[in-house]
């Protein structure tokens, strides 16, 4: 069954709350005309005002003119004065520099002529440690010449070291003594056999070394080997004060080579080292210093501290 359905109203007019104006009134147009043709008429401009107007900007230019004048002026002479400041410091830059410069000259002189002195000292150096080593080899041979000249004198020499000293000893005395020990080894010695005889002296003021120049280094070997076969022949009864007949307590006398300063020194030195490094033998022959380790081992000549050095590094 078809729907029946209400038509909608008709449109009606829309309206506007105010209308605008779209027309004005004739009578409103006259008004704004008439005010407009009412305003002030512009003023009329002179020649005077114009020539007065163009004195005022020529007078405010020339002011303007005259104010960059003096700052130009003012400009230029401090462009001068900087410039003139900058050539004064340059030229005492450039003066300074000429200074350093030439002190850089006399630096460089001062240095060619030390190092020119260095070199001539450096040679004088060379040429006095030359010299110098020179003259220690000449010492040293000199040395050496008057040490086998000294040993040669001592060769025909005795020690005879621990007799005690006598009151009022004389060369007699000592002599006496000399006998009775030459007597006590069984070897046969006359008066001539002995060139001089004394005690040298030392700080024991009761047992002071004897002296004794022989006429012959012979003599003098057959009383060192007298002594040395004594006391292997007699180990619990060595030699001693009590063979010569001396009174007081048994004194152990002991005969050895008369060393010159610097052999009786190393002999020292050798002892020292026999014993630190275990060597079993350390003995003097004929003014000579003999060193072993071993029986059957090896024997070392020991001629200087050197010599001894040497073993000190090999062992």
């Amino acid at each position: 069954m078809p729907l029946k359905r209400t038509p909608p109203p008709p449109a009606s007019p829309a309206r506007s709350e105010s209308a605008p104006d779209l027309a004005a009134p004739i009578s409103s147009r006259k008004v704004q005309a008439d005010a407009f043709r009412q305003r002030r008429p512009r003023e009329e401009i002179t020649l005077n005002d114009l020539m007065d107007s163009m004195s005022l900007w020529k007078s405010v230019l020339e002011d303007f003119k005259n104010d960059q004048d003096r700052r130009l002026d003012t400009l230029q002479a401090s462009v001068v004065d900087i410039r003139k400041q900058h050539e004064e410091k340059w030229a005492s830059l450039q003066s300074s520099i000429s200074e350093l410069r030439q002190q850089n000259d006399d630096i460089h002189s001062s240095i060619e002529f030390l190092a020119k002195q260095n070199t001539e000292l450096k040679d004088k150096v060379v040429a006095m440690e030359r010299v110098q080593k020179e003259n220690k080899d000449y010492i040293r041979d000199l040395e050496e010449k008057i040490e086998t000249l000294e040993r040669e004198n001592r060769s025909s020499t005795l020690e005879i070291r621990n007799i005690p000293v006598t009151k009022s000893e004389t060369k007699d005395d000592l002599l006496n003594i000399f006998h009775k020990v030459a007597n006590a080894l069984n070897v046969n010695v006359s008066v001539s056999d002995v060139n001089d005889i004394y005690r040298v002296s030392t700080k024991s003021v009761t047992n002071k070394p004897i002296v004794c120049k022989l006429q012959s280094a012979l003599l003098r070997e057959r009383l060192l080997k007298s002594v040395k076969d004594f006391n292997k022949a007699h180990k619990e009864n060595r030699f001693s004060t009590e063979h010569i007949h001396m009174p007081g307590v048994p004194q152990p006398i002991f005969i050895a080579e008369n060393l010159t300063p610097k052999m009786r020194r190393l002999y020292f030195l050798a002892r020292s080292f026999a014993g630190t490094n275990d060597y079993s033998f350390c003995w003097l022959s004929r003014g000579r210093i003999y060193l072993r380790k071993r029986e059957g081992h090896k024997t070392f000549n020991i001629n200087s501290e050197t010599d001894l050095i040497r073993l000190e590094h090999n062992k």
